[in-house]
């Protein structure tokens, strides 16, 4: 997810702004400020655009202790879709790399909070990793899912850097479950948006209400994922399945600040 992204947009607090002049190219990790952003509370702070991570002293040769083999089955699939980046570079949110594996009763760096929500085949929590909230999607390997089959969606959102696409973080294998992390949390889909803040008969709505503000915020969301799918599309990448309940929608709250929304495919 290295790749800059060069859009006929302008961002404010994450949300497209129609009709504005050329966005900057958005800087990878080995860019980046050594200084991190300071985030207390992830609901009291604004979100940042993009995840990143910085290890001090982060300089050890790939045959390392503890980093990712490979020459398993997990480091030789995740070298097939050229997902191994340099270790300088990576988003190095174990401390172990950006893609690691476990052992069966290792310690994972991450706090559980809640779930989120779940499929046949996937389990979506809510983590943090030092102190911020991220998404975790874990699926078990099984036959009608092998590695081979899941880990080409971690190398579609690798290839992808956009503000308002989902950001893969990393991912790690314990025993037979595959698990990716993703920034941010999303609250919501725009299915759940939409029935929230749909105009009632007997809702009183209009300049000032919170419906007002949820239908302005409607209407920025066409721009970002006009823009979005424009860049997904230029990168030669195909969504397949774009329908509003895999939209995703971050509200961020701040005290004493109207609620910022984004939207995310």
């Amino acid at each position: 997810m290295e790749q800059d992204f060069q859009g006929a947009a302008c961002f404010e607090g994450n949300v497209c702004l129609p009709g504005a002049a050329t966005h900057t190219p958005t800087k990878g990790p080995a860019e980046e400020s050594p200084q991190q952003p300071d985030i207390q509370h992830a609901d009291e702070t604004a979100t940042p655009e993009a995840f990143f991570t910085a290890t001090p002293g982060y300089m050890s040769h790939l045959e390392t202790p503890g980093r990712l083999n490979p020459n398993t089955e997990y480091g030789r699939t995740l070298q097939e879709q050229k997902l191994l980046v340099a270790k300088e570079v990576e988003l190095n949110w174990s401390g172990r790399g950006q893609h690691v594996e476990f052992k069966e009763n290792e310690h994972i760096p991450l706090e559980v909070e809640k779930t989120i929500g779940y499929s046949a085949t996937a389990l979506i929590e809510s983590v943090r990793c030092r102190r911020i909230r991220l998404a975790r999607k874990s699926i078990p390997c099984k036959r009608k899912a092998s590695l081979r089959d899941l880990v080409p969606e971690v190398s579609y959102l690798h290839r992808l850097r956009h503000p308002h696409i989902i950001q893969m973080v990393g991912t790690y294998l314990q025993k037979n479950t595959f698990s990716i992390l993703l920034y941010p949390v999303a609250t919501g889909d725009l299915t759940k948006f939409l029935d929230e803040w749909s105009p009632k008969e007997d809702f009183w709505y209009g300049y000032g209400s919170p419906s007002e503000g949820a239908q302005r915020d409607l209407s920025r969301f066409f721009f970002c994922l006009t823009h979005a799918l424009r860049y997904m599309h230029s990168q030669g990448i195909r969504h397949m399945d774009i329908k509003p309940s895999n939209i995703l929608v971050h509200e961020r709250r701040t005290l004493g600040r109207p609620t910022v929304r984004s939207v995310y495919l």
